[in-house]
């Protein structure tokens, strides 16, 4: 699931750099929506099993992290968008989101592989 959403998120956010249109940016937009949800939930099911014994609290730690780092990445991409336009955004979460995913992916194949 991770390396699909990494394809996705890669192909969606390159997609919006390249769209003519608003119009024709709604088929990126559509596979966006998909690869984030193949990433957030595959982070959210791995972050049930961070600690079973305070399955709440790990919870609550995992929303916690999700709002707070969108909520710096809103701030910072406004700075960036103000100064350097949306294009420069929009290329900077081209690599961020599918390292994201490719580093997560590597991380939970590590840990399968270790006996």
């Amino acid at each position: 699931m991770l390396l699909c959403a990494a394809v996705l998120l890669f192909a969606s956010w390159g997609g919006f750099l390249k769209a003519p249109s608003v119009t024709l940016a709604l088929v990126p937009a559509f596979f966006l929506g998909l690869g984030t949800l193949l990433l957030h939930n595959t982070l959210q099911v791995h972050a049930t099993q961070m600690a079973p014994q305070a399955r709440g609290t790990a919870m609550a730690l995992f929303a916690t992290a999700l709002f707070i780092s969108q909520s710096l990445a809103i701030a910072m991409g406004g700075w960036v968008v103000d100064r350097y336009g949306t294009s420069a955004i929009f290329a900077v979460a081209c690599l961020g989101g599918p390292l994201t995913a490719l580093f997560f992916w590597r991380r939970l194949a590590a840990r399968a592989a270790q006996p």
